[in-house]
């Protein structure tokens, strides 16, 4: 009975470090990625960047005269 127990908290501890492991790949995937995405956008399309100012109430209000 006891080689069971320890089996069964093997199998929790060795499926516990395969989800940290699977978390922190996501994240790390997460954070670069948007790092990337980021960087790339202020090099190839910063007028996207200031896309909130054009769309906002004071980017379309015009000077009627």
């Amino acid at each position: 009975m006891d080689k069971l127990v320890g089996l069964v908290f093997l199998l929790c501890g060795l499926g516990l470090l395969c989800a940290a492991v699977a978390a922190e790949i996501a994240w790390l995937g997460f954070f670069f990625g948007t790092v990337i995405v980021g960087i790339g956008l202020l090099f190839f399309a910063p007028a996207l960047l200031l896309l909130p100012l054009a769309v906002s109430v004071e980017g379309t209000i015009t000077d009627p005269k």
